[in-house]
């Protein structure tokens, strides 16, 4: 037997939960964005759409104040974080989430409101950051491992998961008839924020000048 093992230090943390509000309200919304149009630049950057959750206060306060609990106990980050943007989505029969990230925020995240998703649904995909930055790629083995395969995410209802932003995700074509629903969002911190003090933000020195 070999004495070699393996180690995994450079972690990028997908964190799942639930959300336990009442989301009766969210699942009534109509104006919803197609799934296949996430990040297309040919939507008005002012479109209403996509600051849904002012619309429910209360549901977009929980989903920070888990955030900001979840920031706090595994980064020690104490920024207070707040929702940007969020959307409603839709993904039918023939379509699929082409690849993309979310620009110009740290963390992002979903929420998958309905009561009811099939176990056979599409998972969402995130692009293993660690193997695709490589020149030479083999082919990956199964079952997952933390170096060579994505990762997946399977719709359920009330899951709420947050990811860094720049993980690439996607989805296969949707073979189904069933639509799928969900409520992507990104996250800002509203503090003062610095890895040191030459590179120190705080947003409120470009909203408070005059």
């Amino acid at each position: 037997m070999s004495d070699f093992y393996a180690v995994f230090p450079f972690g990028t943390p997908i964190i799942q939960g639930e959300i336990e509000g009442d989301l009766t309200e969210l699942r009534g919304y109509s104006e919803r964005v197609p799934g296949h149009l996430q990040g297309k630049h040919s939507l008005s950057n002012t479109d209403p759409r996509f600051r849904v959750l002012e619309k429910y206060p209360k549901i977009r306060d929980e989903i920070e104040h888990k955030f900001n609990d979840i920031a706090r106990g595994l980064f020690n980050y104490d920024y207070e974080w707040f929702i940007t943007t969020s959307w409603l989505t839709i993904t039918s029969k023939g379509d699929r989430i082409h690849g993309h990230k979310h620009y110009n925020h740290p963390w992002s995240g979903i929420l998958y409101h309905d009561e009811y998703y099939p176990e056979d649904l599409p998972p969402l995909i995130f692009d293993n950051p660690t193997y695709d930055s490589k020149g030479f790629q083999l082919k990956a083995y199964e079952p997952f491992n933390p170096y060579t395969a994505n990762f997946f995410l399977h719709a359920k209802p009330r899951l709420l998961a947050f990811w860094p932003s720049d993980l690439i995700h996607s989805s296969f074509e949707f073979p189904t008839d069933f639509i799928r629903r969900s409520l992507p969002f990104n996250l800002f911190p509203r503090k003062l924020y610095s890895p040191s003090a030459d590179s120190s933000v705080d947003i409120d020195w470009i909203n408070d000048r005059k």
